[in-house]
């Protein structure tokens, strides 16, 4: 089984893979593991290269808005599942967390600590995570007769976060809170705080998404939506 992920230095990701391949290896399958950096063309070659390895079927987690790639396979009849994203695409099969709810819950937590300022650093524009954080980000602050910005990293890494939270930062100083859509672009923002001379939490407050491991380890332990990366991962193996 050939399994695509964005990027396996994340290891929120390298969570996923593990608990896809203990459930393929107990009913004796292989997994054939590809890191794309969230490149399509990327996942075009590794995909037609499991394919050519003769790959039963494929765990999807690059899959993005109008992906050929995913049309080509389901036009093959290749067996598919996606996680973590999911798509329009009819017949497709995805197990994902749920991204509206874990914003809701993580907007509700900075509103109740008086945040009035919120930002959100969301992912590229053409994922489905992207797209329902920011719906739910804007409609949990509108509830609230609020209403926040945001800014779009084009991959989910630090230096991204770095980048989107200085600029929210340098367009609205007033600025008291962060949500990152996920633990990696969580820490980028806070590197864009310290450097703009502000401290974290205390004049701006942080949240990430995942709960990637060690998250609480960080200085300050980093506030997060835990979603249980393992439980994704094996789900999906037994899906597909």
């Amino acid at each position: 089984v050939g399994m695509v992920i964005p990027d396996i230095a994340n290891l929120y990701q390298a969570g996923i893979a593990r608990g896809a391949g203990d459930v393929l290896y107990a009913d004796s399958f292989s997994l054939i593991l590809a890191s794309t950096d969230d490149d399509p063309e990327h996942a075009r070659s590794q995909v037609s290269a499991m394919l050519g390895a003769q790959a039963d079927g494929l765990l999807y987690g690059v899959a993005r808005e109008d992906d050929e790639v995913l049309v080509g396979l389901v036009e093959e009849g290749v067996p598919v599942v996606l996680f973590n994203r999911t798509v329009d695409t009819p017949d497709v099969s995805a197990v994902l967390p749920d991204d509206q709810t874990g914003t809701r819950l993580a907007v509700e937590h900075l509103l109740s600590l008086g945040h009035r300022n919120i930002v959100h650093v969301g992912g590229p524009e053409d994922v489905s995570s992207t797209v329902n954080r920011l719906e739910a980000f804007e409609a949990t602050l509108k509830s609230a007769g609020l209403a926040g910005s945001h800014g779009f990293a084009h991959r989910h890494i630090e230096a991204e976060g770095h980048r989107v939270t200085k600029a929210l930062l340098e367009e609205l100083p007033e600025t008291t809170a962060v949500l990152a859509a996920n633990d990696r672009l969580a820490l980028g923002a806070i590197d864009a705080i310290r450097d703009s001379g502000q401290t974290c939490p205390g004049d701006v407050s942080v949240v990430g998404f995942n709960d990637m491991p060690y998250s609480d380890r960080f200085s300050p332990p980093l506030t997060t939506v835990h979603i249980s990366q393992y439980e994704l991962g094996s789900m999906a193996a037994r899906l597909l």
